[in-house]
């Protein structure tokens, strides 16, 4: 500052997003090997989730899988456990002091680095049965991820893509708080409203929606997956079902 005593320090950091939004194919290489960590780190978490089970060793079992496998320590993973609507889809930073019980409903978003590369997956665990709320909260998720895949394409906007995903959500009584995030400079980052779509970019598409839609008492994710723009259709990283996991 001393030896710029007249300069203007600006925040650049929406100059590089744009500049890192397109992965060359080495990055996207890296990328994939993230999105096969994450699978790993809840094929782990899910072989653990029963009755009983401690929910800190449910959580445990992921990272500690997603660690012997090559990802980069710590994950910035998400995680919660509860009966539903109590715990909502909201998350809270880890595990709690409890043992799972039957209607449990198990929300996550793993997200593993690999060479500094971050991608996210976003599956339910169910214990039992869930509810016919349960359900409508997830399929309007889904729904709202398959529009967003479909309007995924090169040349389109993501400002036009969050609309028609928000007119959808509106339409079956969801306040839609988010649909894409971009990894690259940091962990999630918006993305510029005015982004046009191109082959390399690589995003995570999990709905963030809110319910009722005038007091949005429940809200966040239940399902999700990263994916890789391409000169068609989307490339889903994630190897795992696209469902629900139930138990």
């Amino acid at each position: 500052m001393r030896e710029l005593p007249q300069a203007t320090f600006v925040d650049a950091t929406d100059i590089l997003l744009l500049v890192r939004l397109v992965k060359s194919p080495a990055e996207l290489e890296f990328v994939r090997k993230a999105a096969d960590l994450a699978d790993i780190g809840f094929k782990a978490m899910f072989e653990t989730a029963d009755v009983g089970a401690d929910d800190r060793d449910v959580w445990s079992a992921c990272e500690r899988a997603m660690t012997l496998a090559g990802a980069e320590p710590p994950s910035f993973s998400l995680y919660c456990s509860g009966p539903w609507p109590d715990k909502g889809i909201g998350f809270i930073y880890g595990p709690m002091n409890r043992r799972l019980q039957k209607g449990d409903i198990i929300f996550n978003e793993i997200t593993p680095s690999y060479a500094g590369y971050w991608i996210q997956l976003c599956r339910a665990i169910v214990l039992g049965e869930p509810s016919d709320d349960f359900k409508r909260a997830y399929d309007v998720q889904v729904e709202v991820y398959d529009l967003a895949n479909r309007e995924l394409r090169t040349g389109n906007s993501l400002a036009a893509l969050e609309q028609k995903a928000q007119e959808l959500a509106a339409k079956r009584g969801y306040y839609l708080k988010i649909v894409l995030q971009h990894m690259g400079l940091q962990i999630t980052e918006r993305i510029p409203p005015n982004t046009l779509f191109r082959p390399g970019m690589y995003f995570v598409n999990h709905p963030w929606a809110e319910y009722p839609y005038d007091t949005r008492e429940v809200g966040g994710h239940i399902i999700g997956d990263t994916v890789i723009v391409t000169d068609g259709a989307p490339e889903r990283l994630s190897k795992l079902p696209f469902q629900l996991f139930k138990k």
